[in-house]
């Protein structure tokens, strides 16, 4: 001490840091510590043994502005606080966003475990809890998926659902959880898929009588047709009939006899007259876009690419079912092509994937389903190759190409040579509602 007390060196005005681990262990450790605990949340209270968790005043109101309201508010709670809307088990699983540093969540307690940071306002343990369900979500929960995310309002994740109902509508129709749906959670779904597709009806109308069957089943009821009418009730009006090709809409009235008056097969067989099925093989009821020149037009130049992008833009609303790139002068072919198709607002609306074998001249994607192309709205084509060969590609193509019905198509980009549409005149969208 005297040598401290005699000394008359002077540290200069510096600050020393050094990382302090044992802050994370010390509020681990108060996880759950009824020994330290200012706060107990009571579970079951109509039971003999209800069961209170432990918790801590300060830690909560530092991630909640709700808790922070409750205790340190104007009026704060003093007593031990009920809580109706979760079980214990999830409320101790939502505390772990207060203490942990990693938290362990799983399917059963994580809706309940989303709604408590919904209520309670913990914003980023409710982001984690999406993009955990994001990422867990199958094709056979899917539906369960969108119900929980339009429950809780949660913008991402209902995204997320639709894009998966939108683009991959035949994996989900396939699942018993879309026949699990209640009646507007069943509508809304079957809306995305409406939406979006326009050639294969038969999966829509499909989807409709499965899950009017299941309604019989779980109400008791024998699966005929008067009983099948009574539980689509109004949804009867939603159903795309007019959609099937004649070989599908007769097989229909066979299957479901009695389903239909004579009046309202009357009705639907003049709708099936204008029209015809929709093979994307059968070029006569397609309207084709063709930018090709004329020989004495082109003066045959070729361009070498590895990438190719279109942009166009159609005056009037149309159905894209397929388009087509023109190869030329090519030494060594790639075998396999992944496209892409962006909107405007370079939204990814659809992707796939296309093959060549041997020497084809003509590269043509053929579209899973046809996809809605906006009037005035500009779309996208992206070309990839898979190998890193380059191929040729003819170069010289219209920017502007008039088809029928004074449908008006322009084009941005030399790559793309033929668009193939189907008219959305040929029959309606059933407009749902919900």
């Amino acid at each position: 001490m005297s040598l401290l007390k005699e000394s008359k060196f002077e540290l200069s005005d510096t600050s020393f840091v050094h990382k302090n681990d044992q802050v994370q262990q010390t509020c681990q450790k108060l996880y759950l510590d009824s020994r330290t605990a200012d706060v107990h949340f009571v579970f079951d209270l109509d039971s003999d043994h209800p069961e209170k968790v432990p918790a801590h005043k300060n830690i909560l109101s530092i991630r909640s502005p709700v808790f922070d309201t409750m205790f340190y508010g104007s009026l704060p709670e003093k007593d031990d606080i009920p809580i109706v809307d979760a079980s214990a088990a999830a409320f101790k699983v939502f505390l772990q966003h207060f203490y942990m540093d990693q938290v362990q969540l799983t399917s059963k307690h994580i809706v309940e475990v989303m709604n408590l940071c919904k209520k309670y306002e913990v914003t980023d343990g409710l982001a984690a809890c999406e993009a955990s369900m994001e990422k867990s979500l199958s094709y056979d929960d899917i539906c369960w998926g969108y119900a929980v995310a339009l429950h809780l309002e949660l913008e991402h994740l209902t995204e997320y659902c639709e894009d998966i109902i939108e683009n991959h509508y035949d994996e989900v129709l396939k699942t018993q959880s879309i026949l699990d749906c209640d009646k507007n959670l069943f509508t809304k779904i079957l809306s995305k898929m409406c939406k979006e597709i326009f050639g294969p009806g038969i999966y829509i109308v499909v989807a409709y009588m499965e899950w009017a069957k299941a309604e019989c089943l779980r109400n008791n009821l024998d699966v005929n047709s008067q009983n099948l009418r009574t539980q689509l009730g109004d949804l009867y009006d939603q159903i795309p009939f007019d959609r099937l090709d004649s070989e599908e809409f007769h097989l229909f009235v066979a299957t479901y006899r009695g389903f239909f008056s004579i009046e309202e097969l009357e009705s639907l067989i003049e709708k099936q007259i204008p029209y015809r099925k929709a093979n994307p093989f059968n070029r006569m009821y397609l309207p084709i876009c063709d930018r090709q020149l004329n020989d004495d037009d082109s003066n045959g130049e070729v361009t070498k690419f590895s990438n190719m992008t279109t942009s166009f833009i159609s005056n009037k609303p149309v159905l894209l079912k397929e388009f087509h790139v023109n190869l030329k002068d090519v030494s060594r072919l790639a075998s396999h092509y992944a496209y892409q198709i962006h909107s405007q607002d370079k939204k990814l609306i659809f992707k796939g994937d296309a093959w060549i074998l041997g020497r084809s001249a003509i590269l043509k994607c053929i579209l899973r389903k046809a996809i809605y192309i906006e009037a005035n709205e500009k779309y996208k084509i992206e070309v990839k190759i898979e190998d890193e060969d380059d191929f040729y590609i003819k170069k010289q193509l219209k920017d502007e190409v008039l088809l029928e019905n004074d449908v008006k198509v322009t084009f941005e980009g030399d790559f793309i040579s033929c668009l193939v549409f189907e008219k959305e005149q040929k029959w309606s969208i059933p407009k749902i509602i919900f």
